[in-house]
């Protein structure tokens, strides 16, 4: 299940990359992170003994938001700065990409760890049992639902940002 968001990142990204020469990165980039506002928010509606099918299409959509903003939004950064110094560009937005990957694990991690504490009035997850299920899927759904209200913020952002650069 884990490489359903792989998928639709290798097929999606170069139409969406094809997209944004004819549309501009603004709406492109608006939509994916609706989507994968979207996605995060079913991720955290989910139940404890899912079925599978429920997970993959969230995490489909998690894909397919993120191969709809990450070329247009590479792309614009690219377009915004001289051609020679678009080799700083390139390594400044693989920089902020991972950081804010990392970034994002480390915030969703502590915030999941932050609800599981508070919820079991003190435990730690290294006394989790079964018995503490219910506990640790609303830990969950927590940290995932933050995720998507950040989305939804960097939704925002992405159709309020400047017009766009001549390429």
């Amino acid at each position: 299940m884990v490489v359903v968001p792989f998928i639709f990142l290798f097929f999606v990204s170069p139409i969406s990359g094809s997209m944004y020469d004819r549309l501009g990165s603004r709406m492109l980039c608006t939509v994916g992170m609706m989507i994968l506002a979207v996605a995060l928010f079913g991720i955290s509606a989910l139940s404890c003994g899912e079925a599978p099918f429920p997970i993959v299409w969230r995490l489909a959509l998690i894909g397919l938001g993120t191969a709809i903003f990450l070329p247009p939004n590479s792309s614009a950064a690219m377009t915004a700065v001289p051609p020679r110094r678009r080799g700083i560009a390139a390594g400044t937005v693989a920089a902020a990409r991972n950081f804010g990957m990392v970034m994002g694990v480390a915030l969703a991690g502590a915030m999941f760890n932050t609800c599981f504490h508070i919820l079991s009035g003190g435990l730690s997850l290294k006394v989790y049992r079964p018995g503490l299920a219910s506990i640790f899927m609303s830990s969950f759904r927590y940290a995932v639902a933050a995720g998507g209200l950040v989305a939804m913020i960097g939704a925002i952002l992405a159709f309020l940002r400047g017009p766009e650069q001549k390429k």
